[in-house]
């Protein structure tokens, strides 16, 4: 564990137990320097988006982020944006590789339920 992360539980676990408390003061010029910080008004807007992949998903999306110098979150954002561009015209391919993924999914949930029953 970094001595960052240490200090941060340290400083909770104080507070947690009353031995830190916080007091809150009424101060113009640390309000107004915190304001500084913020982004100006009209500024565009992150929105985080969590989404679930299997494993395997995950572990090649991180390879390819590693191979190209960038981090998964930044690579994940790239194909969003390309495929919001690239979705003004469908591609037929696409589409049926899309169903055909679907099918496959369903074919193994069933499979499955099937063994399952038969046990």
């Amino acid at each position: 564990m970094g001595e960052e992360t240490f200090e941060v539980q340290q400083a909770a676990a104080d507070f947690a137990t009353g031995r830190v408390e916080l007091q809150l003061v009424d101060d113009p010029g640390a309000a107004a320097e915190i304001l500084t910080q913020l982004p100006p008004a009209g500024a565009p807007v992150t929105v985080v988006r969590p989404i679930r992949l299997p494993h395997e998903v995950d572990a090649a999306v991180r390879r390819l982020a590693e191979q190209q110098g960038t981090t998964p979150s930044a690579l994940i954002r790239r194909w969003v944006e390309a495929a919001i561009v690239d979705n003004t015209t469908p591609d037929p391919v696409t589409e049926l590789r899309y169903l055909s993924a679907a099918v496959q999914r369903i074919a193994e949930t069933l499979d499955s339920t099937r063994t399952r029953d038969a046990t």
